[in-house]
C-alpha cells in the first residue's frame, strides 16, 4: 500500500485552493458550493386496532417510493424525523392484519 507523499498532499491543497479563487472571482461565496439542505418535517403516529382500540407493537410501516421505513414500538408508536416536505402514501403491515395504505398525507415545513 502506498503512503501519501508530501508532495501529493501538496498538491491536494493547491487545488483546494484554486477551487477557492475560482469561486472566489466568480463572485460566489465559498458556501455556496455546499449542498442546501433539504426542507424537512415530522411524520409520527400510533397505530391502533380499528376494532377494540389497542395499539399494536410490531407494525412496519412504511413511505411508499422511499427509504424511509419503521416498526411500531411496544406502544404502537413510529416517527420518521426527517421527512423532505412532499404528499405521501403510508402503507401499514402486519401478519395477522394485512396491509392497509394512507394516501394524501402532505409533510409541511
Amino acid at each position: 500500500m502506498r503512503t501519501p507523499s508530501l508532495l501529493n498532499v501538496q498538491g491536494v491543497w493547491r487545488l483546494l485552493r484554486l477551487v477557492a479563487l475560482i469561486a472566489m472571482a466568480a463572485g460566489l461565496p465559498l458556501h455556496a458550493l455546499a449542498q442546501t439542505p433539504a426542507k424537512t418535517g415530522v411524520l409520527k403516529g400510533i397505530v391502533m386496532d380499528k376494532e377494540t382500540g389497542e395499539t399494536l407493537p410490531g407494525v412496519a410501516v412504511n413511505v411508499v417510493g422511499t427509504y424511509f421505513a419503521a416498526v411500531t414500538d411496544g406502544k404502537g408508536q413510529f416517527i420518521f424525523p426527517r421527512i423532505p416536505s412532499g404528499d405521501y402514501s403510508v402503507k401499514f403491515q402486519m401478519m395477522g392484519y394485512g396491509t392497509a395504505v394512507h394516501n394524501g398525507i402532505t409533510i409541511k415545513t
